[in-house]
């Protein structure tokens, strides 16, 4: 009997010195620094950035990961250090800001409706697993409303994959952070085409 309790103890207190710590690591979707213009606003109206739509499976604080075509899991200790609506906002915020597209770009307007609204949805936002390569996985659609002709001005959608070169959730947020820089560019120009033939 004494070497039952005498071996339960020795498990007991291997198991207690074992406990490791358990860190969790967040990551950021940040803007893509983008040169001020200086000229003045190429369009007289004033845009109203609407918060982002998350899909409800990526919506969440944990980063979603995708090994099979209709199965996602998440990491439990590596997380987005901002929701995703909140991030992909304020990203879309700066950048068009920056460009100088139009008089004023802010998130809230209480002096009047604004002439343009940006509306924006994210479908899918992971992590894909596919022959042991990880993909950094955006879907995403904007669309520009002219709130003056209540109607769509400007429209664009990408659904895109970025092969990482290492398995690292921070070269995902970083590629994540590229690809809405660069379909951002894409939006602008083509907002800057459509509204110069109005």
């Amino acid at each position: 009997m004494k070497k039952v309790i005498v071996a339960f103890l020795a498990i007991f207190l291997a198991g207690c010195g074992s406990n490791r710590v358990v860190v969790k690591n967040y990551y950021l979707i940040e803007p893509i620094t983008i040169e001020q213009s200086a000229s003045d606003p190429l369009f007289e109206g004033r845009c109203e950035i609407s918060d982002v739509d998350v899909a409800a499976p990526f919506a969440g604080r944990e980063i979603a990961i995708r090994d099979k075509s209709h199965s996602i899991k998440y990491y439990e200790n590596h997380q987005w250090a901002v929701q995703a609506n909140q991030a992909i906002t304020a990203v879309i915020n700066d950048n068009l800001s920056a460009r100088n597209l139009f008089r004023q770009v802010g998130r809230r307007f209480w002096d009047g409706r604004p002439e343009y609204s940006l509306y924006t949805n994210v479908h899918q936002l992971e992590v894909i697993i596919k022959d042991k390569d990880f993909f950094a996985h955006l879907n995403i659609e904007f669309m520009l409303f002219d709130n003056k002709g209540d109607s769509v001005a400007v429209a664009h959608k990408a659904n895109r994959e970025l092969r990482l070169p290492e398995k690292s959730l921070n070269l995902m947020a970083k590629s994540i952070s590229e690809i809405l820089a660069e379909e951002l560019n894409i939006l602008s120009s083509k907002i800057e085409q459509q509204l110069e033939n109005q």
